[in-house]
């Protein structure tokens, strides 16, 4: 069943109504999204952030992962305090981050949170045998990942296991906190709306997701990435659990036991075969396979270890659609460009 997001007068009706709080703070507030194109028409999606009164720094943003990741070079020294946990993140690209937890305030478009936990980076290079991970050669010296970025901003809903990092989106004062859109992404760029409202929420189809803990304060985490989606391609037929991420590769990756019948596992899908997603409630996405990256090429492959069979829809998805994220009742929301 299609349902439309709304919210009771206990939690936000009253105050998503209301075009900014009492302390001047907005209700709502757009960011731009960057979109860098690189060799081989992949995308990668840019943030502009400042930590700790930092200069503003691009960093990728990346609804797949969770904590924000940013290069010492490029954090200040407003309200920032080090911790003596050390800390490590490595990506399915080869990339890995290593540095150090602190606690600093992250600010976006000038609103800022309170001070909250992200890993300042010292150290930056690729695992071996993954020399094209877009780390620079020194790995001490960390140069721009890809010549553009200095880091991530997680924004999945999750919490980091190795680092306890979240995304600072949901630690923005007011409303602004309650959740985000990923709005009108395309090869030119996007927006990013914080806060949500009755305006900025209308003609979302809305599903809702399973709670699977708590953050520090107290507040559910839910699970954005087991939502499990109706998949044909082709022959293929499968109902399999999905990640929404614009952090990954600029293909629909299908990670699956019986996809012989499209392609040599780790390949692209061969052109015209017919493509449908369908999530009940949420989406119907469909297109005709091709080899154009961000649109319609899809790659199969094996399941990826103990994580068994799983979708990433990588950018392409947000090509197509904008998607909600309700940190406050656990939600996504799907609307089609």
């Amino acid at each position: 069943m299609k349902k439309i997001l709304c919210f009771t007068a206990v939690t936000l009706a009253t105050a998503l109504a209301l075009p900014a709080l009492a302390d001047n703070t907005p209700a709502t507030a757009s960011v731009p999204l960057q979109v860098v194109g690189f060799k081989g028409n992949n995308y990668k999606v840019g943030i502009t952030v400042s930590v700790a009164g930092g200069p503003p720094t691009l960093v990728t943003f990346d609804t797949g992962g969770e904590g924000l990741h940013i290069f010492a070079s490029q954090v200040g020294n407003m309200n920032l305090t080090y911790t003596n946990k050390h800390a490590k993140s490595a990506y399915t690209s080869g990339l890995v981050y290593e540095g150090t937890i602190a606690y600093a305030p992250v600010s976006f478009n000038g609103i800022s949170t309170q001070p909250i936990p992200v890993l300042v980076i010292q150290k930056a290079y690729c695992m071996k045998g993954k020399t094209s991970c877009g780390a620079g050669s020194d790995p001490n010296n960390p140069s721009p990942i890809m010549g553009h970025f200095y880091g991530e901003l997680g924004a999945g809903m999750n919490i980091e296991p190795s680092t306890g990092l979240y995304t600072p989106l949901r630690a923005l004062p007011g409303n602004l906190g309650t959740g985000f859109i990923v709005q009108g992404l395309s090869s030119s760029g996007g927006n990013l709306i914080l806060g949500l409202s009755q305006d900025n929420t209308s003609g979302f189809s809305t599903v809702q997701l399973n709670q699977i803990g708590t953050y520090p304060d107290g507040k559910p985490v839910f699970d954005d990435k087991g939502l499990t989606v109706d998949y044909t391609i082709g022959s293929f037929s499968e109902n399999i659990r999905t990640a929404f991420d614009t952090g990954g590769d600029a293909v629909v990756n299908v990670w699956s036991d019986n996809t012989a019948s499209l392609a040599t596992k780790g390949k692209m899908v061969r052109p015209r075969q017919q493509f449908t997603a369908n999530l009940p409630g949420g989406f119907n996405w469909s297109f005709t396979t091709g080899k154009n990256r961000g649109f319609n090429a899809v790659v199969v492959a094996p399941p990826k270890g103990n994580k068994g069979e799983e979708v990433n829809t990588g950018i392409s998805f947000f090509f197509a659609y904008d998607v909600m994220y309700n940190f406050q009742d656990g939600q996504l929301g799907f609307k089609q460009h």
